[in-house]
């Protein structure tokens, strides 16, 4: 077994146990979302779907009602032809019960956790200025535009 023959050795050396999880392959795209340290982990049961390493998030953009728009950093080593992933969305259903006033929804309370994690908030106050609700071809959608000084 693999695990027993490298987990000493990552204690010694790193001062850390390795852990084991289990994966979930069965193809289904629904499930609870969690996160640890700056990875957010997608779960269907107790078995781990996909992870997202935070730090390749550019930016994290609410979408529509209940959508979570991840941009990736692009990569500019990747071949010509090559493809990869620029842009991710999330589904978060809403809450069931009444909002109180003040109250974030699911889908800000995650947006602000993606983007805490992630290591991307700006400063508000060094806005220069914003154009909100600009269309966009590629990627598809309305995004805010907001400007800052240099």
């Amino acid at each position: 077994n693999d695990f027993n023959s490298v987990s000493p050795y990552c204690k010694l050396n790193y001062g850390k146990t390795p852990e084991i999880l289990q994966i979930n392959t069965s193809g289904h795209n629904y499930g609870n979302i969690d996160f640890k340290g700056s990875v957010l982990r997608h779960f269907r049961g107790n078995r781990c779907t996909f992870e997202i390493p935070l730090t390749s998030v550019s930016q994290s953009v609410i979408q529509g009602k209940n959508e979570v728009s991840l941009l990736f950093h692009e990569d500019d080593t990747v071949g010509h032809e090559d493809e990869f992933l620029t842009e991710m969305r999330i589904y978060v259903p809403p809450k069931e019960e009444e909002l109180e006033d003040g109250e974030k929804t699911a889908l800000e309370e995650m947006n602000e956790e993606i983007i805490e994690r992630a290591g991307i908030r700006v400063n508000a106050s060094d806005i220069v200025t914003k154009l909100e609700n600009m269309m966009f071809t590629v990627p598809r959608g309305k995004y805010d535009i907001e400007f800052y000084h240099a």
